[in-house]
Protein backbone atom coordinates (compact mmCIF):
# COMPACT_ATOMS: atom_id res chain seq x y z
CA UNK A 1 0.00 0.00 0.00
CA UNK A 2 1.36 3.50 -0.69
CA UNK A 3 0.85 6.63 1.35
CA UNK A 4 1.39 10.37 0.41
CA UNK A 5 2.94 10.63 3.28
CA UNK A 6 6.89 10.51 3.19
CA UNK A 7 8.80 8.97 6.49
CA UNK A 8 10.56 12.19 8.76
CA UNK A 9 13.27 10.16 10.62
CA UNK A 10 13.65 11.95 13.66
CA UNK A 11 16.57 12.84 16.05
CA UNK A 12 14.34 14.61 18.97
CA UNK A 13 15.71 17.93 20.73
CA UNK A 14 17.68 16.33 23.36
CA UNK A 15 17.83 17.60 26.78
CA UNK A 16 20.61 17.94 28.77
CA UNK A 17 22.03 18.18 32.48
CA UNK A 18 23.66 21.11 33.16
CA UNK A 19 25.84 22.51 31.67
CA UNK A 20 26.10 21.33 27.59
CA UNK A 21 25.14 23.52 24.99
CA UNK A 22 22.52 23.00 21.98
CA UNK A 23 23.67 23.25 18.51
CA UNK A 24 22.13 24.60 16.02
CA UNK A 25 21.91 21.66 13.18
CA UNK A 26 20.45 20.35 9.82
CA UNK A 27 17.28 19.71 11.34
CA UNK A 28 13.07 21.14 11.27
CA UNK A 29 13.28 22.76 7.52
CA UNK A 30 10.71 25.58 6.47
CA UNK A 31 7.28 24.93 5.43
CA UNK A 32 6.49 24.59 1.59
CA UNK A 33 6.23 28.27 -0.35
CA UNK A 34 5.04 29.34 -3.65
CA UNK A 35 8.32 29.91 -5.11
CA UNK A 36 8.68 28.56 -9.31
CA UNK A 37 9.66 25.30 -8.52
CA UNK A 38 12.80 24.24 -10.75
CA UNK A 39 13.11 21.77 -13.94
CA UNK A 40 15.06 19.25 -12.32
CA UNK A 41 12.11 19.09 -9.80
CA UNK A 42 8.71 18.57 -11.27
CA UNK A 43 5.46 18.97 -9.29
CA UNK A 44 3.92 15.64 -10.47
CA UNK A 45 7.20 13.45 -9.15
CA UNK A 46 5.33 11.18 -6.70
CA UNK A 47 7.39 9.06 -4.56
CA UNK A 48 5.37 6.48 -2.15
CA UNK A 49 6.72 6.25 1.11
CA UNK A 50 7.91 2.21 2.16
CA UNK A 51 5.35 1.03 4.88
CA UNK A 52 6.65 0.17 7.82
CA UNK A 53 7.12 -3.31 8.60
CA UNK A 54 6.32 -3.19 12.24
CA UNK A 55 3.16 -5.38 13.23
CA UNK A 56 0.27 -3.31 14.42
CA UNK A 57 -0.35 -4.17 17.96
CA UNK A 58 3.89 -3.66 18.29
CA UNK A 59 3.54 -0.07 16.89
CA UNK A 60 0.54 1.24 18.34
CA UNK A 61 2.14 0.05 21.90
CA UNK A 62 4.82 1.84 20.57
CA UNK A 63 3.04 5.49 19.99
CA UNK A 64 1.60 4.82 23.69
CA UNK A 65 4.72 4.31 25.45
CA UNK A 66 5.76 7.65 23.40
CA UNK A 67 2.40 9.36 24.64
CA UNK A 68 2.80 7.87 28.36
CA UNK A 69 6.24 9.60 28.35
CA UNK A 70 5.41 12.86 27.36
CA UNK A 71 2.41 12.89 29.77
CA UNK A 72 4.31 11.49 32.68
CA UNK A 73 7.25 14.49 31.98
CA UNK A 74 4.52 17.13 31.50
CA UNK A 75 3.10 16.36 35.10
CA UNK A 76 6.62 16.34 36.48
CA UNK A 77 7.18 19.47 35.05
CA UNK A 78 3.72 21.30 36.75
CA UNK A 79 4.73 20.13 39.96
CA UNK A 80 8.48 20.64 40.24
CA UNK A 81 10.45 23.05 38.96
CA UNK A 82 13.15 21.62 36.67
CA UNK A 83 13.25 22.82 33.13
CA UNK A 84 14.19 19.78 31.78
CA UNK A 85 11.33 18.33 32.37
CA UNK A 86 9.77 20.72 29.75
CA UNK A 87 12.29 20.04 27.42
CA UNK A 88 12.48 16.14 27.48
CA UNK A 89 8.50 16.12 27.58
CA UNK A 90 8.53 18.10 24.10
CA UNK A 91 11.20 16.02 22.93
CA UNK A 92 8.31 12.64 23.63
CA UNK A 93 6.03 14.60 21.46
CA UNK A 94 8.77 14.42 18.51
CA UNK A 95 9.00 10.96 19.25
CA UNK A 96 5.29 10.29 19.25
CA UNK A 97 5.54 12.31 15.98
CA UNK A 98 7.97 9.97 13.93
CA UNK A 99 6.02 6.99 14.75
CA UNK A 100 2.52 8.59 14.20
CA UNK A 101 3.98 9.09 10.93
CA UNK A 102 5.33 5.73 10.63
CA UNK A 103 2.12 4.06 11.15
CA UNK A 104 0.20 6.76 8.52
CA UNK A 105 2.83 4.54 5.57
CA UNK A 106 0.60 1.84 6.58
CA UNK A 107 -2.55 2.94 7.33
CA UNK A 108 -2.70 2.15 10.95
CA UNK A 109 -5.48 3.55 12.98
CA UNK A 110 -4.16 4.92 16.41
CA UNK A 111 -6.64 5.10 19.32
CA UNK A 112 -7.14 8.61 20.74
CA UNK A 113 -4.85 10.54 22.31
CA UNK A 114 -5.68 11.43 26.47
CA UNK A 115 -4.03 12.25 29.14
CA UNK A 116 -3.25 8.92 31.42
CA UNK A 117 -5.23 6.51 29.18
CA UNK A 118 -3.99 4.15 27.46
CA UNK A 119 -5.30 0.97 25.86
CA UNK A 120 -2.42 -1.24 27.10
CA UNK A 121 -3.43 -2.44 30.51
CA UNK A 122 0.59 -2.75 31.57
CA UNK A 123 1.12 0.95 30.33
CA UNK A 124 -1.40 2.24 32.64
CA UNK A 125 0.15 0.07 35.44
CA UNK A 126 3.29 1.47 34.57
CA UNK A 127 2.20 5.23 34.44
CA UNK A 128 0.51 4.67 37.44
CA UNK A 129 3.58 3.51 39.38
CA UNK A 130 5.47 6.05 37.86
CA UNK A 131 3.30 8.94 38.92
CA UNK A 132 3.31 7.61 42.50
CA UNK A 133 7.03 8.93 42.25
CA UNK A 134 6.73 12.08 40.22
CA UNK A 135 4.18 13.20 43.53
CA UNK A 136 6.57 11.87 45.90
CA UNK A 137 9.44 14.65 45.53
CA UNK A 138 11.41 16.10 42.63
CA UNK A 139 14.07 13.61 43.21
CA UNK A 140 11.41 11.03 42.83
CA UNK A 141 10.49 12.80 39.32
CA UNK A 142 14.25 12.09 37.85
CA UNK A 143 13.98 8.26 39.46
CA UNK A 144 10.88 7.76 37.61
CA UNK A 145 11.72 9.18 34.04
CA UNK A 146 15.27 7.70 34.51
CA UNK A 147 13.26 4.16 34.55
CA UNK A 148 10.73 5.17 32.11
CA UNK A 149 13.85 6.19 29.39
CA UNK A 150 15.79 2.80 30.45
CA UNK A 151 12.13 0.88 29.45
CA UNK A 152 11.95 2.49 26.36
CA UNK A 153 15.36 1.69 25.37
CA UNK A 154 14.65 -1.93 25.90
CA UNK A 155 11.43 -1.44 24.04
CA UNK A 156 12.87 -0.07 21.45
CA UNK A 157 15.47 -2.26 20.73
CA UNK A 158 13.17 -5.22 20.52
CA UNK A 159 11.31 -3.07 17.89
CA UNK A 160 14.17 -2.91 16.17
CA UNK A 161 14.81 -6.09 15.76
CA UNK A 162 11.19 -6.94 14.96
CA UNK A 163 11.18 -4.36 11.77
CA UNK A 164 12.99 -5.53 8.40
CA UNK A 165 12.55 -2.37 6.58
CA UNK A 166 15.30 0.35 6.96
CA UNK A 167 13.51 3.82 7.27
CA UNK A 168 11.81 2.21 10.32
CA UNK A 169 15.00 0.82 11.49
CA UNK A 170 16.29 4.36 11.32
CA UNK A 171 13.66 6.10 12.83
CA UNK A 172 13.66 3.37 15.84
CA UNK A 173 17.31 3.87 16.36
CA UNK A 174 17.14 7.68 16.34
CA UNK A 175 14.70 7.00 19.15
CA UNK A 176 16.83 4.63 21.00
CA UNK A 177 19.77 7.43 20.81
CA UNK A 178 17.21 9.83 22.11
CA UNK A 179 16.36 8.24 24.99
CA UNK A 180 20.21 7.66 26.44
CA UNK A 181 20.32 11.27 26.03
CA UNK A 182 17.63 11.63 28.55
CA UNK A 183 18.71 8.83 30.25
CA UNK A 184 22.51 10.33 30.83
CA UNK A 185 20.51 13.59 31.47
CA UNK A 186 18.41 12.23 34.71
CA UNK A 187 21.11 10.14 36.37
CA UNK A 188 23.62 12.99 36.11
CA UNK A 189 21.10 15.46 38.05
CA UNK A 190 20.48 13.18 40.10
CA UNK A 191 24.47 12.65 40.69
CA UNK A 192 24.84 16.42 41.21
CA UNK A 193 22.35 15.65 44.46
CA UNK A 194 24.76 13.25 45.39
CA UNK A 195 22.06 9.98 44.51
CA UNK A 196 23.63 7.34 41.97
CA UNK A 197 21.17 5.94 40.79
CA UNK A 198 20.85 1.79 39.84
CA UNK A 199 19.95 0.73 36.65
CA UNK A 200 16.47 -1.39 37.06
CA UNK A 201 16.16 -2.42 33.44
CA UNK A 202 19.16 -2.86 31.63
CA UNK A 203 22.29 -4.82 32.59
CA UNK A 204 24.43 -2.46 34.50
CA UNK A 205 27.44 -2.65 31.62
CA UNK A 206 24.84 -2.01 29.46
CA UNK A 207 23.49 1.00 31.38
CA UNK A 208 27.05 2.71 32.01
CA UNK A 209 28.04 2.50 28.10
CA UNK A 210 24.70 4.26 27.39
CA UNK A 211 25.35 7.26 29.75
CA UNK A 212 28.96 7.25 28.93
CA UNK A 213 28.02 7.60 25.14
CA UNK A 214 29.71 10.65 23.85
CA UNK A 215 27.80 13.62 23.40
CA UNK A 216 25.13 12.37 25.85
CA UNK A 217 24.81 15.19 27.18
CA UNK A 218 25.71 18.62 29.02
CA UNK A 219 23.98 21.74 28.58
CA UNK A 220 21.02 23.95 27.74
CA UNK A 221 23.52 26.47 25.73
CA UNK A 222 23.03 27.33 22.10
CA UNK A 223 25.72 27.37 19.71
CA UNK A 224 26.78 25.84 16.33
CA UNK A 225 26.98 22.31 15.74
CA UNK A 226 25.36 19.48 13.32
CA UNK A 227 21.92 18.76 14.70
CA UNK A 228 20.02 15.56 13.84
CA UNK A 229 16.60 17.12 12.82
CA UNK A 230 12.95 16.54 12.11
CA UNK A 231 12.74 18.44 9.34
CA UNK A 232 10.69 19.28 6.29
CA UNK A 233 13.97 20.20 4.19
CA UNK A 234 15.03 23.24 3.23
CA UNK A 235 16.40 23.11 -0.62
CA UNK A 236 15.75 22.82 -4.71
CA UNK A 237 12.24 21.61 -4.75
CA UNK A 238 9.62 23.57 -3.81
CA UNK A 239 6.91 21.71 -2.33
CA UNK A 240 3.87 23.29 -3.79
CA UNK A 241 2.19 20.24 -5.62
CA UNK A 242 2.23 16.61 -4.94
CA UNK A 243 5.05 16.32 -3.36
CA UNK A 244 6.58 16.05 0.35
CA UNK A 245 9.84 15.72 1.39
CA UNK A 246 11.21 13.56 3.55
CA UNK A 247 14.01 14.15 5.66
CA UNK A 248 16.81 11.36 6.56
CA UNK A 249 19.20 11.79 9.45
CA UNK A 250 21.35 14.54 8.13
CA UNK A 251 18.40 16.65 7.80
CA UNK A 252 18.74 16.62 3.85
CA UNK A 253 15.31 16.16 2.70
CA UNK A 254 14.58 14.61 -0.80
CA UNK A 255 11.81 15.87 -2.91
CA UNK A 256 8.45 14.92 -3.26
CA UNK A 257 5.44 13.59 -1.52
CA UNK A 258 2.86 15.55 -0.74
CA UNK A 259 3.44 19.20 -1.66
CA UNK A 260 4.64 19.71 1.70
CA UNK A 261 8.23 20.78 1.80
CA UNK A 262 11.26 21.76 -0.40
CA UNK A 263 13.58 19.30 -1.68
CA UNK A 264 17.50 18.62 -1.57
CA UNK A 265 18.52 21.15 1.25
CA UNK A 266 20.11 21.34 4.80
CA UNK A 267 16.65 22.39 7.07
CA UNK A 268 16.81 25.26 10.00
CA UNK A 269 16.70 22.69 12.52
CA UNK A 270 17.69 22.63 16.51
CA UNK A 271 20.38 19.32 16.41
CA UNK A 272 22.32 18.60 19.71
CA UNK A 273 25.49 17.70 19.96
CA UNK A 274 27.75 16.57 22.56
CA UNK A 275 31.43 16.19 23.27
CA UNK A 276 31.95 19.63 25.22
Amino acid sequence: MKTKLALLLLTPALVFAAPARQGQGAGAGSPANPNPVRPDCPLNTVTAATPTTLPVAALVGAVEEERMARDLYLAAAAKWDLPMFTRIAQAEARHEVALVRLATTANVSLPAAQAGVYTSANLGELHTALMALVNESATGALKAGALLEETDIRDLRQLQATATDDPTRAVLANLERASGHHLAALTRTLASQGITYAPQILAAADYSAVIATPGQGRSQRRGPGRGLGLAVGNGVCDGTGPGSATCPVNGTATCPVNGTGRGTGSGTGTGYHGGR
